[in-house]
């Protein structure tokens, strides 16, 4: 199918793959079954591993046939889907509830604000270095747009853009004093003028593509500077030609340090709290779902915005380096290794959440992975956790800790001073003191649930079972994580 067409024998040689995958699913889910691990702490992490690949092997069997099926209900299904998609697309750029976001809002003031002055200055100051009616500055800065994603003051960013920018308009300075001094119609000149231009465009090229310190600055300096070789030629070239240029230059280089001003009045440490504050707020509803055992998809929702502001703040933690920083003043030392450790086991325990998500939907209704609704049936995983006395005491063990998380966490990275009795009350427990009674109570009431004809080793309700016992398991561990690293951080 590697010509984007699946044709009929394509078709057949896949069908026989999943045959094959059907196959090997069922002998390990009668292996699994003649096992009989049960729910206990014992085996469950090898109940994960067994989980992971049963959908796994359901996701690729699920795709294989959605391929094959390409060429039995035609294509104008797809096509429908491929225009609504756009449509979707169309929609949620120009939605206004994106557009009004305050991070949003922020991303445009900024750019607009930093070319409006430029436009403003080329527009109406004359003298020095600067003309009227000069759109340089103006035009330099559309092309080098702030990224928006995670609205990141990037310190180092600015810096290879005012490198990049700035040898891009003078390099070809300096080839085109060597061009000039060949006759405008010679051969000489052609030959040379064409090498240079290639050799310059290969250069700064091959540094983009092969170089991750550099690759951003040799983009500007080829793409800013390339053109400029193919300029007219002049013979010998003229002060007034060489005094433009350096005078471009001289805009260039005002109008990346205004950017770079306007960007730096944003702080990074304030996005990076701002954002590790979001996602604990958003991990609390999350837990909260949880516990309460009757909204999947509450849970779902809550993750998926968890996940969001943490993408957030580990694209501006770097910035937040005390070294990045210009003039520190009177301002503490941002808190490195508590924002990186929060990060890392905040990732963590949103994994864990989301297997936990995973074993509790319905596949069955999913049907597969054309079936996407963006709603989760749950399977009855989570309503069965609700009813279990442990499961309340696993509520009255880790909601501290996740409360600790969203309040009193993102203070310290904040610097904000704590009260006294601030980290008091915190166990720093690395461990869910109840799982063993969870594991035991939910064997029990699994004995007695009607016994299971299922197909599908992902279905297995007293795997599931022992996966999210586990999870929890696993997040009381992060959670305990972050604890002890506050109590070290604050007696520092």
């Amino acid at each position: 199918a590697s010509d984007g067409v699946v044709d009929a024998l394509e078709a057949e040689q896949i069908a026989a793959q999943v045959e094959v995958v059907v196959e090997k699913e069922a002998a390990l889910l009668t292996a699994f079954k003649a096992a009989s691990p049960g729910i206990s702490d014992d085996l469950s992490d090898e109940q994960i591993f067994i989980f992971a690949v049963g959908v796994w092997s359901r996701k690729v069997r699920d795709f294989a046939l959605k391929m094959t099926s390409v060429i039995t209900t035609g294509t104008s299904k797809l096509r429908m889907k491929c225009i609504l998609s756009a449509i979707t697309s169309v929609r949620d750029t120009w939605s206004p509830s994106a557009m009004i976001q305050i991070e949003h809002v922020k991303y445009a003031v900024r750019n607009w604000l930093s070319i409006e002055i430029c436009f403003l200055m080329g527009y109406w100051m004359h003298g020095s270095i600067f003309s009227r009616f000069n759109p340089t500055m103006a035009a330099t800065l559309t092309l080098l747009f702030v990224k928006e994603g995670s609205h990141v003051v990037e310190y180092e960013k600015s810096t290879h853009r005012l490198l990049g920018v700035s040898l891009g308009n003078s390099l070809p300075i300096l080839v085109a004093g060597v061009t000039n001094l060949f006759n405008c119609n010679s051969y000489e000149r052609l030959l040379f003028q064409g090498g240079s231009i290639w050799a310059y465009g290969f250069i700064w090229m091959f540094v983009y593509f092969n170089s991750d310190m550099w690759g951003y600055v040799g983009c500007l300096i080829g793409g800013f500077g390339v053109y400029k070789l193919m300029e007219p030629c002049s013979e010998g070239g003229s002060d007034s030609e060489f005094i433009s240029k350096y005078i471009a230059i001289g805009n260039v280089t005002v109008a990346i340090l205004l950017q770079a001003i306007l960007h730096a009045l944003l702080s990074p440490q304030a996005l990076c709290v701002a954002a590790s504050r979001s996602c604990c707020a958003s991990m609390v509803s999350a837990f909260e779902a949880l516990f309460n055992g009757k909204d999947l998809n509450g849970l779902k929702a809550a993750l998926d915005e968890a996940s969001m502001h943490l993408s957030k703040a580990k694209a501006t933690v770097a910035e937040c380096e005390p070294k990045m920083q210009f003039i520190r003043g009177r301002q503490p030392p941002f808190k490195m290794d508590l924002a990186r450790t929060t990060i890392l086991n905040l990732e963590s325990l949103i994994s864990e959440m989301n297997l936990i998500v995973t074993a509790s939907e319905n596949w069955s209704a999913l049907g597969s992975l054309e079936a996407d609704s963006g709603q989760a049936e749950s399977i009855g995983v989570l309503e069965l956790l609700a009813r279990m006395p442990a499961m309340k005491s696993a509520k009255d063990e880790m909601m501290p800790s996740v409360d600790f998380l969203a309040e009193v966490m993102p203070d310290m990275l904040a610097n904000v001073p704590l009260a006294e009795d601030g980290l008091r009350d915190v166990r720093v427990s690395k461990e869910l003191e109840c799982a063993n009674a969870l594991y035991e109570q939910l064997a029990a009431a699994a004995g007695s649930l009607p016994t299971q004809k299922h197909t599908e080793l992902t279905d297995d309700i007293r795997m599931r079972l022992s996966i999210v016992v586990r999870c929890l398991q696993n997040c009381a561990l992060y959670l305990g994580r972050i604890e002890e690293r506050c109590v070290t951080e604050s007696a520092l």
